[in-house]
């Protein structure tokens, strides 16, 4: 089952989902997700693992103000 376009939850045991837009493979991973947080404004304090690669993340909250 492909994890594009669709909502699931989020890992960590957080009260979040991942829509993933896009996942590419060029040489370097590169991804773009929209996270929805369910009851809590952000994720507790972590680190993304990934063996054998350098992570890097850039995060855009969005959010409202009402």
């Amino acid at each position: 089952m492909t994890k594009l376009w669709r909502w699931r939850k989020g890992r960590q045991n957080a009260e979040y989902d991942v829509f993933t837009l896009f996942s590419l493979s060029l040489g370097i991973g590169i991804d773009a997700h929209l996270i929805r947080y369910r009851g809590q404004k952000d994720l507790p304090r972590h680190r993304d693992r990934v063996p054998g690669k350098r992570h890097f993340r850039l995060n855009f909250i969005l959010g409202r103000t009402c």
